[in-house]
């Protein structure tokens, strides 16, 4: 399915939605099957527009998602698997991959940082090590956590955000290039 005739059925399907989101738990039982119409069928079922780029579910498939669940429980179902987050927002929910690539944009910074450091002779290659070993943690983790989870939670994105900094704090004491 073309992005124009999926973004032109998605917003028909979040128009008809948008009328009254029930954000309570219900229950719910979805088999897997094609992302688009699984974020469909969950805007249809629960009154909840789903706000998502269609090229981000081009080829995607849904996990099943069954059980007692909040209409945001049951996107994060869905989503296990995919490597998108779902949240809820305005009156709906959204689909994106915001959290994970603020943080793979930061540790790639820094990243660049470190071995700007390390080419400087700022930094020993030791010390590099270490923070690369936490700088590709912290990458693999936030990917992982999305992809099993369907969201990155917020004591993930604060563990995540504090080994950020501590790297951070250790590349600003550095001693000025000579």
């Amino acid at each position: 399915m073309n992005s124009w005739v999926l973004a032109a059925f998605a917003a028909l399907s979040v128009s008809t939605a948008s009328a009254a989101c029930q954000p309570g738990a219900a229950e719910f039982s979805q088999a897997g099957g094609r992302l688009d119409e699984a974020l469909q069928t969950l805007a249809r079922r629960t009154g909840c527009p789903v706000e998502v780029a269609p090229q981000l579910l081009s080829g995607r498939l849904a996990a099943p998602a069954q059980g007692t669940l909040t209409p945001s429980g049951a996107l994060a179902e869905l989503l296990r698997g995919t490597g998108l987050e779902g949240r809820e927002s305005r009156g709906g929910l959204t689909v994106d991959r915001r959290d994970q690539e603020a943080v793979l944009a930061r540790a790639d910074r820094l990243l660049e940082r470190l071995e700007q450091a390390v080419a400087e002779r700022r930094l020993s290659q030791a010390r590099a090590n270490r923070w690369r070993s936490a700088l590709h943690t912290v990458r693999r983790g936030v990917q992982q956590d999305a992809r099993r989870r369907g969201f990155v939670g917020s004591a993930e994105l604060a563990g995540y955000g504090r080994t950020l900094a501590g790297v951070e704090q250790e590349l600003g004491g550095l001693p000025p290039n000579r």
